[in-house]
């Protein structure tokens, strides 16, 4: 383990990133902390060292931030909010892929669709487990061999946290002080 991976604290990678995922998807503080069992007052710094972490790691040539977004994508599908049509049909969701990535703004975009910055990786983790069905992999191939139609009118749904995992749940374990 490389010294800007080593644990400094009790505040878990997977913990750190639940939080940060949370406030993006609108839930509430106190809630996330309560689930990820992490005081209010211990908060504050428990981000700025891994704010902290994640940038060192970067100047390091690192993988921390690869890490985090991994742990963030797990955490999103902790708890539910519902992006119909993009999360059930596979030709809306490849076509707001690609109107993503060609997007000047993304965070323009995603706004004008009424989406969050963290629904791109709810997406991804509803949709890669799916894509990794031949069947669907097929007709991925076959939609993305045509042109790309507009993006449909998306109807988000609120965050649920009654489902997001207790703090001895979430995996990796990796601690920043």
């Amino acid at each position: 383990m490389s010294e800007l991976a080593r644990p400094h604290t009790e505040v878990t990678l997977a913990a750190f990133a639940t939080v940060v995922v949370g406030l993006e998807d609108g839930l509430p503080l106190a809630e996330l902390l309560l689930r990820v069992g992490l005081p209010a007052e211990a908060w504050a710094a428990a981000r700025e060292a891994w704010e902290e972490r994640v940038v060192d790691d970067l100047e390091a040539g690192g993988t921390l931030a690869e890490e985090l977004e991994a742990a963030k994508t797990r955490a999103l599908l902790g708890w539910e909010r519902g992006l119909a049509p993009l999360d059930r049909e596979l030709r809306a969701y490849l076509d707001f892929e690609r109107a993503l990535a060609a997007a000047d703004d993304a965070e323009a975009f995603l706004r004008a669709h009424g989406l969050r910055s963290s629904d791109p990786l709810r997406l991804l983790g509803v949709w890669a487990p799916r894509l990794a069905d031949p069947e669907v992999q097929r007709e991925a191939l076959a939609i993305l061999n045509e042109l790309p139609g507009d993006v449909p009118p998306v109807e988000a749904s609120p965050a649920r946290l009654g489902t997001i995992p207790a703090a001895s749940d979430l995996p990796r374990r990796r601690r920043v002080g």
